[in-house]
Parts: C-alpha cells; structure tokens; sequence
C-alpha cells in the first residue's frame, strides 16, 4: 500500500513546484508555512493535486494584511483573496483569519492564515475533517501523522463529526480503488 519513490513524472514536477512555492511564501513572509491536506495525500498516492493549500501557523509577530500584500505583489494572479470579516464561518474552516488564492507557475494555490486556536503545525493538521488529509509536506518530504498510518492498519478511513457530506463524497469518490471503509467519528 505504501508509495515509494520514484514518483511519476507529474507528480514529482509538481510536488518539487510546490515546494519552491513555500520556501518563496515562508521567505516573504518570515514564518513558518506547510503544505497540508489534499496536495500531500494526493502525492502520497501518486496522483497530482487540485491545489496547493499552504498553511501559515499564526505568531505574534505575524501581520496578515502585510504578509497578503507582499505575496500578492511577488506572484501576481490573485484569484480572490479574503480577510478575517469576510470569511465565511463555517465547522470546517473556522480556524482561518485570512486567505488568497493564486495561480503560480501553473499551480492553483490556496495561502490559509490561521488564527492563535491554531498555532502550531499539529493543531492545525488535527483540525483537518478527514484522516486522509492528514499528511503535511515540508522541508521536501511527505510526513503522514499518525492518523494518516493507522489508515493502513485498520482499513478504516474517519471523518470528523463536522465533516461536510459533499466533502465525504467526495473523497470517497477519489478511493474507490482502494478497499477503505468510511466512518464518521463520533468525538470531535
């Protein structure tokens, strides 16, 4: 079941894309920032991604409306972007206080501000409605969390109890390949 490397074509360019990305947002904006969810599962897989979803842990130190700014003026291609008033509250994306989303060379990337609930890399990836999300790519590797693994071991997906049915859909949808079952979880 595991994936190893070497990666097919695609994935490999994109994965490496995606990466130089981060290391271009962690150095604009002077903090800490990961990959998470779909793009490191899909990889782990061996597919491509969608998106690119970039975490930025919040800090301090770390003034959101600058750091938007300054990403904006360095990539140029702003889908949209949306700041804390605006964005709309819901369960699965309670935690953000910021967001932009551009196209950079060719990959469609998300760039989420996290708010202080969720400083560091684990809370945020504990907050992720599917275990199957729960994967981060940093530093140049995947690194599954250990819900991801137990995956392997029970063949049992689960969904968060705030997990939105379309989004359970459709994951279900993208494993059919693969011998899973699928359970919301009952704590939160």
């Amino acid at each position: 079941m595991f994936i190893s490397p070497p990666f097919k074509p695609e994935v490999l360019e994109e994965s490496e894309k995606a990466y130089q990305i981060l290391e271009d947002v962690r150095s604009e904006t002077h903090h800490l920032a990961f990959i998470g969810g779909g793009a490191p599962r899909d990889w782990y897989f061996n597919g491509t991604a969608t998106d690119i979803d970039i975490f930025v842990p919040y800090t301090d130190t770390l003034d959101v409306n600058t750091a938007i700014d300054v990403i904006e003026s360095k990539f140029g291609n702003v889908i949209r972007k949306t700041r804390t008033n605006t964005i709309k509250r819901n369960p699965e994306y309670s935690n953000l206080i910021a967001f932009i989303e551009l196209i950079i060379n060719g990959l469609k990337v998300q760039i989420m501000f996290v708010d202080s609930e969720f400083d560091t890399e684990e809370k945020i990836v504990d907050s992720f409605p599917c275990d199957l999300s729960r994967i981060v790519y940093k530093d140049g590797m995947l690194v599954p969390y250990a819900s991801f693994l137990k995956i392997f071991k029970t063949n049992t997906v689960k969904f968060s109890p705030t997990c939105s049915s379309i989004y359970s859909i459709k994951i279900k949808r993208k494993f059919t390949n693969y011998s899973f079952n699928f359970e919301k979880d009952p704590k939160p």
